[in-house]
């Protein structure tokens, strides 16, 4: 579980075809592990940072919702006995991620994002770790 905070810049507002594309910068905390509410034996992970830096195409449906894919690079660091890869120290990367989102205020969009991360451990090829990584988004446009 964790906290992430970003920002994009559009580069390209609504074309023809519906799509809107940006660059994305965000940066992800998640210092508290599923030990907070589950015991499991195994030791609390400890703290899981990664940045990201992509691109994001936006297409808007019908309904209203706001449905999105985003590609790019990122680096990673896991504390003490991570759970997403198995080595301590700096990964860097690239991630894949689609989602959607719903408005639900003035401004305000939320919903679910999925992505797909790949990362190698700094200064080792032969330590690769591939996992997926849900996040709820919450949006605020201006």
């Amino acid at each position: 579980m964790g906290l992430t905070l970003g920002g994009e810049q559009v580069f390209a507002a609504m074309s023809e075809d519906g799509a809107e594309w940006s660059v994305t910068l965000d940066g992800t905390l998640q210092p508290w592990d599923e030990e907070l509410f589950h015991d499991d034996g195994n030791p609390a992970a400890g703290t899981w940072s990664q940045v990201q830096l992509g691109l994001r195409r936006t297409t808007l449906s019908e309904d209203g919702r706001r449905w999105s894919w985003r590609g790019g690079a990122m680096w990673a660091r896991a504390g003490s006995f991570p759970n997403l890869v198995q080595k301590e120290g700096d990964y860097n990367g690239g991630y894949v991620s689609y989602g959607f989102a719903s408005p639900f205020a003035d401004g305000w969009w939320l919903g679910p994002e999925i992505s797909l991360i790949l990362v190698e451990h700094e200064g080792s090829i032969s330590e690769v770790g591939f996992f997926p990584q849900l996040v709820w988004r919450a949006e605020r446009r201006f």
